[in-house]
């Protein structure tokens, strides 16, 4: 998964969840990942393989869970 496109999430990350861990999913931009200094939402990214799609997308393609490493 190539990540071609990140904002900051509105809010700070869950201190129980470790960087690089979906930490919660924002339906009409994408999923957000915990990061050493809080989160940031995946606008874009590129799966392997297929073309780029925007956060929301991937959400409804791929179907992520809350604590599940990204990548």
């Amino acid at each position: 998964l190539e990540i071609a496109r990140v904002e900051p999430a509105a809010s700070p990350r869950d201190p129980g969840r470790g960087a690089g861990e979906i930490v919660g999913l924002e339906k009409s931009r994408g999923p957000v990942i915990g990061t050493g200094d809080g989160a940031v939402v995946l606008c874009a990214v590129k799966p392997s393989g297929k073309r780029e799609m925007d956060g929301a997308a991937f959400l409804n393609g791929y179907r992520p869970a809350i604590g599940e490493p990204i990548g």
